[in-house]
């Protein structure tokens, strides 16, 4: 395969648990306001879903074949594939013609610097551009399209079981070990994705203009309590980092499902509120 046509899939495997990882920035934030215990930085970092970095370990396999594809390819044959391999960036590029332009930008500035740094500068420039005009227009996306990406992101959860580090780097801030995910994941983690930014263009929905912390931290606290699930895995979820990969996966696995036996608008409402709860000026 093309160095170029594949890359874009394991870039956006960093951005695959957004979804799922905004609603654990909710569970950390809230989760000090319940029971007097704050996340850690990091974990705020990658869980808010603004910033998310990505760290990649190049192959040998990977710089030769970045060596060959970069000898025989322009930058705008380079975005080219990307658009033809990877469906979320597809659109986004045709929704935000400036995207598009600021990664064409970024290849032709690099393309004299060594080729790990080069895939290491790509990679992290894609992720940041999905990360910013997805977590935007997952904020303006209707009901149905928001509790879509919940379903979708408890089936993805419950994929990864036997996999407890991805599953629990999925929840946090994405996958840590995308090339061992079951077949079709990646591509429908952007196809999920690219869905909700097309129903935010052709259906705006207002979001929440303020969000109280006390109040969506009783709402979550409720959720336990009414479906029957130990309020203690909220505390747990609050400090998700000092958990094993296997404990992580399971709180994690569990508060997802709870999202999903929520009415679409409360769902929806919980994970639109958490974005907007990160924005705000404590």
């Amino acid at each position: 395969m093309d160095f170029f046509w594949g890359l874009p899939t394991f870039v956006s495997s960093a951005i695959a648990g957004a979804v799922a990882a905004l609603a654990a920035l909710l569970l950390i934030e809230l989760g000090f306001k319940v029971f007097g215990k704050r996340g850690s930085e990091k974990s705020k970092r990658g869980i808010a879903g603004v910033v998310i970095t990505v760290f990649v370990i190049v192959s040998v396999q990977a710089l030769n074949a970045y060596r060959e594809a970069n000898a025989k390819q322009s930058p705008e044959k380079i975005i080219e594939n990307v658009k033809a391999s990877n469906p979320l960036m597809a659109t986004i590029f045709r929704v935000h013609p400036e995207a598009e332009a600021e990664l064409l930008k970024e290849i032709s500035m690099t393309s004299k610097l060594p080729e790990s740094e080069q895939v290491v500068r790509f990679t992290n420039s894609s992720n940041a551009i999905i990360n910013r005009y997805y977590s935007q227009h997952l904020l303006f996306a209707p009901n149905d399209a928001v509790f879509a990406s919940i379903r979708h992101s408890y089936s993805a959860l419950t994929q990864l079981e036997n996999q407890p580090e991805n599953c629990a780097s999925y929840f946090l801030d994405g996958l840590k070990y995308p090339e061992r995910v079951p077949e079709g994941f990646i591509k429908s983690e952007q196809e999920n994705k690219a869905k909700v930014i097309e129903a935010s263009v052709k259906m705006p929905t207002a979001p929440p203009e303020k969000v109280d912390e006390d109040q969506l931290a009783e709402k979550i606290a409720t959720t336990y309590e009414k479906q029957g699930a130990y309020l203690n895995n909220y505390v747990k979820l609050s400090q998700i980092e000092a958990l094993t990969p296997v404990e992580a996966c399971n709180v994690a696995t569990e508060f997802m499902k709870l999202l999903v036996g929520l009415p679409e608008a409360e769902g929806a409402y919980i994970i639109k509120a958490t974005i907007v709860l990160s924005q705000q000026p404590e």
